[in-house]
């Protein structure tokens, strides 16, 4: 165990970017698996290999650098997603409303009922359009 402990010593490790290219990876070896051609084959070693070099890697500072400008792209994407299925989930619940002044997005139970809406940022009041 010691000697495990002494090989990983200096490597960098897992990060959100290896891990993004080993799910990369793995849906690129199921598209290979699906076409079954030569090309297509060897494509999923390409992220795996650059993951588990960053793994591997003792230049901690630079691979900090290439995670965070990752991350950076990644989070708007990430949240532009979690949003899409908020309201897929939501759809049969809630209906969403924007805000007239603010355009802040609210959200509110269905009802058939025309409601008074008063927006908690800018507390303009309005009335629910017809769906």
């Amino acid at each position: 165990m010691q000697g495990l402990r002494k090989f990983f010593s200096g490597c960098y490790g897992m990060d959100a970017l290896s891990n993004a290219l080993m799910i990369l990876s793995l849906l690129l070896l199921l598209i290979a698996s699906w076409i079954g051609s030569g090309f297509w084959l060897y494509l999923p070693l390409l992220p795996f290999a650059v993951a588990s070099i960053r793994f591997f890697s003792g230049r901690i500072p630079q691979r900090k650098r290439e995670n965070q400008a990752f991350l950076n792209r990644w989070k708007p994407i990430e949240q532009k997603m979690v949003s899409f299925f908020v309201l897929l989930i939501d759809k049969g619940h809630y209906r969403y409303f924007v805000c007239p002044t603010c355009k802040r997005t609210l959200r509110m139970e269905k009802s058939k009922d025309f409601i008074t809406i008063t927006c908690p940022k800018c507390h303009t009041s309005f009335i629910s359009p017809e769906e």
